[in-house]
């Protein structure tokens, strides 16, 4: 009976930890449904962690421009300037994934620290339909993503289906040694 509830213990401590040592972000992935047709984009996914800085501007297939979307009718364009520019808001990204549409010679897709240096670049051309899922990683740029910018030499470009994922918060981290040093101890005492 004793060695029956000691095994529980364990398991529900064990359990415990791995819940908590796994604490990673998943993508949030944007696909732009529910904005008006040509509205500007500005802070409306600031509560989810992205800011686009009124850079961009909704489309919406069949009402104001004839191109489909990657996916659902929504995506977004150049707001006559020609740069999009999306901030991570609160923690900086591990990741930035989206598809890209370019009706330019020349569309750079780019990722910055929070100190204004160019982490990474791809260079895309002239495509006149949707690419990617084009993907920054932090692990293979060595810094945290602040920000992300898609420009061209002047025509329209789009994103869709635009996603990122925040670093964990410091927390987390600690919530898993905690965890796992738990385990250890339980396993010193029960078993």
């Amino acid at each position: 009976m004793n060695n029956q509830r000691n095994s529980v213990i364990v398991t529900l401590i064990v359990s415990s930890a791995l819940l908590c040592s796994s604490a990673s972000a998943d993508l949030t992935v944007l696909d732009f449904e529910g904005l008006a047709s040509l509205e500007i984009v500005d802070n409306q996914f600031a509560g989810l962690g992205v800011d686009f800085n009124s850079t961009a501007r909704n489309r919406v297939k069949g009402v104001d421009i004839g191109f489909a979307a990657h996916s659902g009718t929504n995506f977004i364009a150049n707001n006559i300037v020609s740069a999009i520019r999306a901030d991570s808001v609160g923690q900086p990204w591990q990741k930035v994934s989206t598809y890209i549409a370019s009706f330019s010679d020349t569309t750079i897709f780019r990722a910055f620290d929070s100190s204004d240096n160019e982490l990474g670049s791809i260079v895309i051309g002239l495509t006149a339909a949707w690419t990617g899922p084009h993907v920054f990683d932090a692990a293979v740029l060595g810094s945290p993503i602040a920000y992300v910018t898609l420009t061209d030499d002047g025509s329209d470009v789009g994103f869709d289906d635009f996603g990122f994922e925040p670093i964990p918060a410091p927390g987390a981290a600690v919530l898993g040694a905690m965890g796992l040093g738990l385990v250890g101890w339980a396993k010193r005492r029960f078993c």
